[in-house]
């Protein structure tokens, strides 16, 4: 073996496991939340196990949060939304990175579906306390919460382009 040809073979087994690093499933919701806008979008493949904090009626949308933080998941799942998709729901899901709003979310690729197996029940993660103008805040966003406050009026309005109401 000439000496060009093994310094190829070295140099392919020197950088064969940062490829497969690179293409490794993000495990935290901190992982995900830790990507910039720019490589959320390059859809990286992430498989999450965490507690549903809560999942909006239109079926499409749900929160997750594990011990590391927390992440919006969006998109058509492979199978329906059911009952069992509930505040409390241990669930283990695979999908891949997307460029939220302001935080990256869990979504799938086009032509395929996030998967989300319920494998139980969890206790619901201590809420965060935040004052109303945290709220804004990156930090705050998809996480469980608490807010101190006194309402004076509610209203019901539909949820994101659903004619479900909260």
């Amino acid at each position: 073996m000439t000496s060009s040809a093994f310094l190829r073979i070295a140099l392919l087994a020197a950088l064969a496991p940062m490829a497969n690093a690179a293409d490794a499933p993000l495990t935290t919701a901190a992982a995900v939340r830790g990507l910039t806008h720019q490589e959320a979008a390059t859809a990286k493949p992430v498989r999450l196990r965490g507690t549903v904090t809560y999942p909006a009626p239109n079926g499409v949308i749900f929160f997750v949060q594990d011990e590391t933080g927390g992440i919006c998941v969006r998109g058509q799942r492979e199978k329906p939304a059911r009952p069992d998709l509930k505040v409390g729901a241990l669930v283990e899901l695979e999908g891949v990175t997307g460029a939220g709003r302001a935080l990256p979310v869990v979504t799938s690729r086009k032509k395929d579906l996030i998967r989300v197996n319920v494998v139980g029940e969890a206790p619901l993660p201590e809420p965060i306390p935040a004052t109303i103008a945290q709220l804004a805040l990156a930090r705050f966003e998809d996480v469980r919460v608490e807010v101190g406050g006194v309402v004076r009026a509610v209203e019901v309005e539909p949820f994101a382009g659903t004619a479900e109401t909260l």
